[in-house]
């Protein structure tokens, strides 16, 4: 098994204007069925720590429930940071307590390594967002982004009252395969309320609008999707 040398975070005190671009980190990765529990666990042991608590980045746990055969992976570990200056605090390795090394060791006894992903959110609300359990994510191969963010915002107003989730829109900036460019995200609660929400925009005149305006101009290459299990360091 590949041994994963996660690029944690070394800590940094300074914090930007929390209205400023955002950006992420997502790492997708084969948790063995064996450690799974271990892995949760010493996660809590590192971000529920007091040193955990100081890090600027929102973290999120997400467990993977349907994907397309290109997105092989048990788990999603992503990282969120408010502003570009964030992310020069994104170092080499685990934080120097007894927790980083348990997780250190757990990454490379029970992690496979599959995706390490660089991007931005061009549409998200992470105070809203992050609190729903469930999500679906299509991956886009985009060719006209202008085209696209303007179809989605359209779209998203015009479906807010459809349902009880959300919408997001996302930039992939490094780290991706298969000529993903974007990322369009829907997110509920849970996930009887993403299919009752699915139905009526499926069959709504928004979605057939939204369409018409993006197939010319994109493609979708693959598809996921799954939970938040766990949440650290959220937004306010």
């Amino acid at each position: 098994m590949k041994k994963l040398l996660i690029l944690f975070l070394t800590f940094t005190m300074s914090f930007a204007n929390a209205q400023d671009k955002g950006y992420w980190v997502c790492f997708n990765v084969n948790v063995d069925a064996e450690g799974q529990e271990a892995f949760v666990n010493a996660l809590d042991g590192v971000f529920e720590s007091e040193i955990g608590s100081q890090f600027p980045f929102t973290v999120t746990l997400n467990e993977i429930m349907f994907a397309s055969r290109e997105n092989k992976m048990t788990h999603q570990l992503c990282f969120l940071a408010p502003n570009a200056e964030v992310m020069d605090a994104w170092g080499s390795g685990p934080p120097p307590n007894a927790e980083g090394k348990l997780i250190q060791m757990l990454f490379e006894q029970y992690v496979e390594f599959e995706d390490s992903i660089l991007g931005s959110p061009l549409i998200f609300d992470p105070s809203v967002a992050l609190n729903m359990d469930y999500f679906t994510v299509w991956q886009l191969a985009v060719q006209d982004p202008g085209t696209v963010a303007s179809a989605f915002v359209q779209f998203d107003k015009d479906t807010k009252k459809m349902g009880t989730g959300v919408f997001g829109l996302h930039e992939a900036i490094a780290g991706m395969r298969g000529g993903v460019t974007h990322y369009f995200v829907a997110r509920a609660p849970k996930m009887s309320e993403f299919l009752t929400s699915r139905e009526k925009i499926i069959n709504s005149k928004a979605f057939m609008n939204y369409i018409s305006k993006t197939r010319p101009v994109s493609d979708i290459v693959g598809n996921f999707s799954g939970k938040i299990v766990k949440r650290y360091n959220m937004p306010q």
